[in-house]
C-alpha cells in the first residue's frame, strides 16, 4: 500500500487513509488516491515523501491534487517561485517501491484547508495518459479559410481553473480568414488514443481559461 511520511521537522502527520471512494483524475491511468492530514508551523511549507509499490519508474510519473475535494484536479508540478510542486524520485534502494517529495505550502499553494498549521489535502499519484497528438484544423465554414497553424509544447502557464504553473499539452495556434463580424467555426483533428482533459484559450492576459 502507498504510504506517507513528513520530511520537514515541525510537520507531524495525524491522519492518512487511500481514497477508494472518490473518482480519479481522466488524465492519470493506475491512480491511486491518498487523503492525508498533518500539523505544520503556521504558514511554513513543509515537504512528504510518498511511497508505493512499483516494478519502475515508467509505472508513477505524476501527482495530481484536488483543490475541490476530488471534484476536479490538476497536475500539481513545481512552480520555481515558491518550490511547492512534486517530484518523482522513481524506484528507491529496493526497486520495489517508487517515491515523491511533495512540498505544500500551508494556506498558500497545494494546501485547501483554511485552518492555519494545518495541511489536509487529497493527492492522485499515477501514470500520465500518451501526450495527444494534434493532425490539424479545419474550418466548419465554407466562407472561413484556415490561413496556418503551429502546434507547441507550451512551458508550465497560468491556468485560471486550477492555480498557478500547470502544463497546457500540446498547444495549437492558428490563423484563419472570416468575413468580418461574422462568427467562425472550426473542427480540431487529434487522435483519440487518450481522454481529453480539456480545451483551455489564452484570452490575451497570459491566462489560459475554459473554452
Amino acid at each position: 500500500p502507498a504510504t506517507i511520511r513528513a520530511l520537514s521537522p515541525g510537520a507531524v502527520i495525524i491522519f492518512s487513509s487511500i481514497d477508494t471512494n472518490s473518482a480519479p483524475p481522466t488524465a492519470l491511468t493506475n491512480a491511486t488516491l491518498i487523503t492525508f492530514c498533518a500539523t505544520v508551523p503556521a504558514g511554513w511549507t513543509t515537504t512528504y515523501l510518498i511511497s508505493l509499490p512499483c516494478t519502475s519508474a515508467a509505472d508513477y510519473d505524476a501527482i495530481y491534487k484536488s483543490s475541490d475535494g476530488g471534484a476536479s484536479w490538476f497536475e500539481f508540478i513545481v512552480d520555481p517561485a515558491d518550490n511547492t510542486g512534486s517530484v518523482a524520485n522513481g524506484p528507491d534502494v529496493s526497486g520495489t517501491s517508487c517515491t515523491f517529495n511533495v512540498t505544500i505550502a500551508d494556506n498558500g499553494r497545494g494546501d485547501t484547508d483554511p485552518v492555519l498549521g494545518r495541511v489536509c489535502d487529497p493527492i492522485a499519484i499515477g501514470k500520465r495518459l500518451p501526450t495527444p497528438t494534434i493532425l490539424g484544423i479545419v474550418s466548419a465554414d465554407p466562407n472561413v479559410t484556415v490561413n496556418s497553424y503551429t502546434v507547441d509544447i507550451l512551458p508550465p502557464v497560468n491556468i485560471s481553473s486550477a492555480g498557478a504553473g500547470q502544463t497546457i499539452s500540446p498547444a495549437l495556434s492558428f490563423n484563419a480568414t472570416a468575413p468580418a463580424g461574422d462568427l467562425a467555426r472550426f473542427n480540431v483533428l487529434y487522435s483519440c488514443e487518450f481522454v481529453l482533459a480539456g480545451v483551455f484559450k489564452d484570452f490575451g492576459n497570459g491566462t489560459f481559461s475554459p473554452f
